[in-house]
């Protein structure tokens, strides 16, 4: 899936993570987008309108009475498995970070035919701290956002047994 635009969102989340094994230095930065149907097709594909607007049902109301109708959702929130293609991300100032985003969660907005995407972007900082404390410091407002695909591949993932016969992914390439 690929998320194509620009755009501006609310800065929702913000966390670190550390993998000790490869020093890998990660900001996960979430952000909120409120979208119609129309936009969350032109931002994020038909596969996710149709996931998130399938379920939607519009009952009472006639042209021009807004107070009498009623539109709801078959579900409270969802966290679709769809997997992004790689991207380049802008934040604000901040270009060409190389990221492969994962939509978090949908949720409806009660009585409006919206709904609310949380993406989650994790960027590799490594120790850059000039860069990790301009993401921190977007924390809880609104930014600007540009998404472009790039054409990297993904990792090739292999399920090997692991112990106890439970299924533990690797990744190879």
């Amino acid at each position: 899936m690929k998320i194509e635009g620009a755009f501006k969102a609310d800065m929702t989340g913000f966390r670190m993570s550390y993998t000790k094994s490869s020093n890998l230095r990660l900001a996960h930065v979430q952000v909120t987008l409120g979208c119609d149907a129309a936009a969350t097709e032109k931002l994020f594909g038909d596969e996710l309108a149709i996931l998130a607007f399938g379920a939607m049902r519009t009952e009472g109301g006639e042209e021009g009475d807004t107070e009498s109708k009623s539109t709801r959702f078959g579900y409270s929130s969802m966290k679709p498995d769809m997997v992004c293609a790689h991207h380049l991300l802008a934040i604000d100032d901040d270009d060409n970070l190389k990221i492969q985003p994962s939509i978090c969660s949908i949720t409806p907005v009660d009585g409006e035919e919206k709904v609310n995407v949380v993406v989650e972007f994790p960027i590799s900082v490594g120790d850059n701290v000039e860069l990790t404390g301009r993401l921190a410091t977007k924390f809880k407002k609104q930014i600007s956002v540009k998404l472009e695909a790039t054409q990297m591949p993904l990792p090739f993932v292999v399920t090997k047994a692991g112990a106890f016969g439970n299924p533990e992914p690797r990744v190879v390439g």
